[in-house]
């Protein structure tokens, strides 16, 4: 801890402090998904966040859209889109 009116990085310890030359993080999943190009990247982590959705909710279209935040329409025509099949249950 310190005690003074301003901290700077020389108050942090060793392992957040960032310093000059450090190693770059080691690649992830998403360095991987470079090579897909954005669009295609952005369609396939659409298509698991949608399926994500329809599998917490029992296949419950309804409750998949408020879990995304997007009206059902649109979850609809996204489940066609990327070809993902609810159980017909749209909650109303």
């Amino acid at each position: 801890m310190h005690d003074g009116p301003e901290l700077t990085p020389n108050h942090l310890p060793p392992e957040i402090k960032q310093t000059e030359g450090a190693a770059a993080p080691p690649a992830t999943d998403v360095t991987a998904d470079l090579a897909l190009g954005l669009e295609a990247a952005t369609d396939r982590y659409e298509k698991q966040l949608i399926a994500a959705a329809l599998d917490m909710t029992g296949n419950n279209v309804l409750q998949a859209a408020q879990i995304l935040k997007i009206p059902r329409g649109t979850l609809r025509y996204k489940m066609a889109r990327h070809g993902l099949h609810g159980g017909g249950s749209d909650g109303g």
